[in-house]
């Protein structure tokens, strides 16, 4: 079976109301991160001002997934996760790493995995005074998937997501909850 280094990437958008995203805006994805299920490869953000220019800010990735500089004490995770070190990095010193080994954010080998034409074609739906985080992010069963695929010399050659609020919709409207109406 080969033995893949990254799997299938997906570039999520994440919008802001504000032409700059707070401190803290991605903490919700450091649960996710921590669980090993995805991995953060590359993260770019942007802003549309009024006139509906389009320019890349440069914010650093802890700032925006709410870490100091002491670790993850403060949310709470250095108690729920194991050690993890990422296997592309392998200087323990590294000021992107936190004090338990896991990567938390976006990996050096894949930074500028975002290209510019995929950063004009996300961003081109922002509203005027907004801005947005780009995240590339693998999906660690989609890994597998490939990894299991390959020996049948198969591979995925598109997927598409469906969002959550439309599947949980649907299901709800022919399926509904006991005790909630469609």
């Amino acid at each position: 079976m080969p033995d893949f280094r990254y799997g299938p990437v997906e570039l999520y958008l994440i919008v802001f109301d504000a032409e700059r995203p707070a401190p803290g805006c991605l903490a919700p994805l450091l649960g996710v991160l921590a669980s090993g299920m995805v991995r953060l490869l590359d993260l770019v953000t942007v802003s549309k001002n009024h006139s509906g220019e389009v320019r890349m800010l440069d914010l650093p990735s802890r700032e925006l997934l709410g870490l100091d500089w002491q670790g993850l004490d403060r949310l709470g995770l250095d108690r729920q996760v194991p050690p993890r070190p990422h296997p592309a990095r392998t200087d323990p010193d590294r000021q992107d790493r936190d004090r338990q080994g896991w990567t938390v954010g976006p990996d050096p080998v894949t930074e500028g995995l975002i290209g510019e034409e995929d950063l004009a074609d996300l961003a081109a739906p922002l509203a005027p005074g907004s801005s947005a985080a780009v995240l590339a992010l693998e999906l660690r069963v989609e890994l597998a998937l490939a990894e299991r695929l390959a020996p049948g010399r198969a591979q995925v050659l598109r997927s598409a997501q469906i969002p959550a609020p439309v599947v949980n919709a649907l299901i709800d409207l022919y399926n509904p909850v006991e005790g909630t109406s469609p």
